[in-house]
């Protein structure tokens, strides 16, 4: 072969390959940044290995761990909602400049995993960051959920009902040529709660996306320098609401679930003091966000919780992030454990609650039709209210 003929071979397959991926560079899932109103002009890194993630870290993973400078793990924050807290305008100026930060050419990290143990409770979340180690943490704190090609499509619940992903042309079934047929029933979406972490600052906000009168999806709007903790109780607020509007018979609330047994014992109002004093004593369930389906049981959202790194023991495959001693870990819940048979209620200066009472403290955290909800699950259950850690831990 000539010379001139190498080179023509060589340049056809140069310019003639497709797809042309990589691990970095994959088009369904930039599809699926632009439906989050992201452009991806460097590498997009989906559930990346961890590999991928520890080479672009500032310093070198020993031993499993890394000290780093940041994200800061806990500090002080507030989760603002659009409508209430803050206006739609001002939320979609922050949500505006997260999108511009991180369409600005840096790497990005999608972690895309689930809120709910339990499959049939679950709620697929995606974080989006410019940041390694953050998608290192929330691989630890998340659900991990199989493995699945991305729908660009389907970033809300009912995504299959829009006009624009149908068509009513001749489709082939692999039989013969037939006309579609538009769907009826909405499917579950494959990421309808987002956080986009990006640009400075460090508010969270989240504003919940609706679709004829229902709620379909969350959004959260971080800075890059917001807490973990505070990301933490923004996507689980969005998946609680999400939760309950998926299903009237449950009850998805903030909340810290121990299990002893037989026993579950919910806590509600437990601060992160409270949450390391019940992790140190090694009965721990579910912490920051639990749904109760009643009749049946209770299952965690998160599978991870927020610990003081001296404490760490994991053995997880993922590397542990450990930044202002604190750090990440797994706490690997089962699907479900058994029935609430205890409320605990956390407030200063509280030592009792009636049901009544604990029917409406529940009926706050979610809405008001949940009153029946929280009437059945308190049925049969110990009610109590208690004001310090020391109280809570003589509890359990």
């Amino acid at each position: 072969m000539s010379c001139l003929n190498r080179a023509l071979s060589a340049s056809t397959k140069e310019w003639f390959t497709f797809p042309r991926e990589t691990e970095g560079n994959t088009y369904t899932v930039n599809w699926s940044l632009v439906e989050d109103g992201l452009v991806s002009k460097g590498n997009a890194f989906r559930n990346a290995r961890i590999a991928t993630l520890t080479t672009r870290l500032p310093k070198k993973v020993e031993s499993g761990k890394v000290t780093l400078d940041a994200p800061i793990y806990i500090s002080d924050y507030n989760v603002l909602e659009s409508g209430d807290s803050i206006s739609v305008e001002d939320f979609a100026m922050r949500k505006g400049v997260g999108q511009c930060s991180l369409s600005a050419g840096n790497d990005l990290f999608v972690e895309d995993g689930g809120l709910g143990a339990l499959a049939a409770a679950r709620t697929g979340v995606r974080v989006v960051s410019d940041n390694a180690a953050l998608a290192l943490i929330f691989r630890t704190l998340l659900i991990s959920t199989p493995a699945r090609e991305v729908d660009h499509r389907s970033r809300y619940d009912g995504w299959n009902l829009e006009g624009r992903w149908f068509t009513d042309d001749m489709v082939w079934n692999g039989v013969q040529y037939r006309k579609e047929v538009a769907p009826t029933e909405a499917e579950r979406g494959q990421r309808p709660v987002l956080a986009i972490v990006g640009g400075e600052g460090a508010d969270i906000s989240v504003e919940f996306v609706e679709n004829q009168s229902k709620i379909v999806g969350g959004t959260v709007v971080a800075g890059r320098t917001a807490p973990v903790r505070g990301l933490v109780e923004a996507l689980g607020l969005a998946s609680c609401v999400l939760m309950n509007e998926r299903a009237p018979e449950v009850l998805a609330l903030p909340s810290l679930c121990v299990s002893k047994g037989k026993e579950t014992i919910l806590i509600i109002g437990a601060d992160d003091a409270i949450t390391e004093a019940v992790l140190a004593k090694g009965n721990l369930y579910g912490a920051y966000h639990n749904v109760i389906i009643p009749g049946v049981g209770v299952s965690a959202l998160w599978g991870g919780v927020i610990a003081p790194s001296a404490s760490l023991t994991s053995t997880s495959v993922v590397p542990s992030v450990i930044v202002g001693n604190k750090t990440a870990v797994k706490s690997d819940p089962n699907n479900l454990v058994f029935p609430v048979t205890e409320f605990i209620f956390v407030e200063k200066g509280s030592t009792k609650i009636t049901k009544e009472e604990a029917i409406k403290k529940l009926v706050d955290l979610t809405d008001e039709t949940k009153a029946r909800v929280a009437e059945a699950v308190l049925k049969g259950a110990k009610v109590s209210a208690v004001s310090t850690v020391k109280a809570v831990l003589a509890k359990l």
